[in-house]
């Protein structure tokens, strides 16, 4: 075996393997990326020897190891043996990851990853306020595929926990059912067109214990199938970090009468990475009323942010025309709007933007570069309009003109125009 090594370039493999089938030669990787750092604990040191290159991939602000039920005088006892000289012990103790004791080791190296994937902007922006700088949400899903609302509300008002226990009867019905209504209206899969079927996530803010709860019911009601077929995980936000799904419902679990105040950064990271995981769609699901909480609860602040997800602007048109960079775009923008397309200016990414990305009916996008002098010149000059797949056009227009152009070729084959034409 030991002959094969170098013959495969890149090994792929849970750190707890890596000491089984890996030889114990330092530096025996030119690079070795730990992913989940934040996750990780001094168990995974052994991995991270074997690489010349380390890099730590993690997130402080989401689940870290918990030192619970460990006795605080056996640690102090270990540390007094054996990391008494040791300078950042307190990042290879209980309770430390991987990732924290990289930060203290390497504060120069560190990158701040702003870009942000997988949610749709109103879902990330709770998260927004747990890090130093602002996410970048880049996520535009298709017309089709686009859920309206992407951040829904309901209050059980009968909802209250069961007995001591960690479960609310009554917010897993409603889970339950709302579930249920997805399956139904699910159309089935048929002969080379796959079932649209969009994955589901059940998560508790209160332990797993709901969420196990809900899971055996939905084995009951909607079968094991339907389970598969849409993907469905319950359980806590720890059980779903560094996962993601279509729709995620959000079980609250807490009722009038116990409603103790999460204010910890344990709990910040736990609401960080459950309010995290939905890509088009989240649902919360709750027992108790915003005026009924601490205002400092993070319950409290996820209601708020079901209230109002994003910052107040006059109209949402008013906000994004704010974006484009001359009158002649607003122009081309106020065009497309008028004539019922969705315009989103200036998206992109790392420095890089194109000012326009409109939104056919059909589901096709056209992403448009507009270049030119302001509109309101005396001449306005010759624009380009670089388009998606193979459609593009040169004309000298304008703003209103342009719009009409665009119109008629987000309506069109994929074939290339040049189309001389006139205001």
């Amino acid at each position: 075996m030991q002959g094969c090594y170098d013959a495969v370039p890149c090994w792929i493999m849970p750190t707890w393997r890596v000491s089984e089938q890996l030889p114990a030669k330092l530096g025996s990787f030119d690079l070795v990326i730990l992913d989940e750092a934040s996750q990780s604990d001094a168990r995974e040191l052994p991995a991270l020897l074997r690489g010349k290159k380390v890099l730590v991939v993690g997130d402080d602000r989401q689940v870290s190891p918990s030192s619970a039920f460990l006795s605080i005088a056996n640690i102090a006892r270990l540390r007094h043996n054996f990391l008494s000289e040791f300078p950042f012990r307190a990042e290879v103790e209980p309770g430390a990851s991987i990732y924290d004791l990289a930060r203290v080791m390497f504060p120069a190296k560190f990158v701040m990853l702003k870009e942000h994937f997988r949610c749709v902007e109103p879902i990330i922006r709770f998260s927004m306020q747990f890090y130093n700088e602002n996410l970048i949400p880049l996520r535009i899903p298709k017309p089709h595929a686009r859920l309206d609302p992407p951040l829904i509300d309901l209050y059980v008002e009968d909802g209250e926990r069961r007995g001591k226990s960690k479960v609310n009867p009554a917010e897993a019905e409603v889970i339950l059912a709302e579930i249920e209504k997805i399956v139904e209206a699910t159309a089935p899969a048929t002969e080379g067109h796959p079932s649209p079927a969009r994955s589901i996530g059940v998560i508790s803010l209160i332990g797993a214990d709901q969420a196990l709860f809900i899971q055996k019911l939905l084995m009951e009601r909607i079968g094991e199938g339907a389970m598969v077929r849409h993907r469905i995980v319950c359980g806590d936000g720890a059980t779903m970090q560094g996962d993601e799904r279509d729709i995620v419902f959000i079980s609250m679990v807490a009722d009038r009468s116990r409603k103790q105040a999460q204010t910890s950064t344990q709990y910040q990271q736990r609401y960080n990475v459950a309010l995290s995981r939905a890509r088009d769609r989240m649902i919360l699901v709750r027992s108790v009323r915003e005026e009924e909480l601490n205002p400092n609860d993070l319950k409290a602040k996820v209601i708020a942010h079901f209230r109002d997800p994003m910052p107040k602007v006059g109209s949402p048109t008013a906000e994004l025309i704010d974006l484009c960079q001359s009158e002649f775009e607003k122009s081309v923008f106020r065009a497309l709007v008028d004539r019922g397309y969705h315009v989103t200016p200036q998206v992109g990414s790392v420095g890089f933007s194109i000012d326009m990305v409109v939104e056919a009916r059909a589901g096709e996008g056209l992403r448009s570069n507009v270049t030119g002098t302001d509109i309101t010149a005396p001449s306005a000059g010759p624009m380009t309009c670089a388009a998606s797949g193979s459609l593009s056009g040169s004309v000298g227009c304008s703003g209103v003109a342009l719009a009409r152009t665009l119109a008629l070729i987000l309506k069109a084959s994929s074939r290339t125009y040049s189309l001389p034409l006139i205001a």
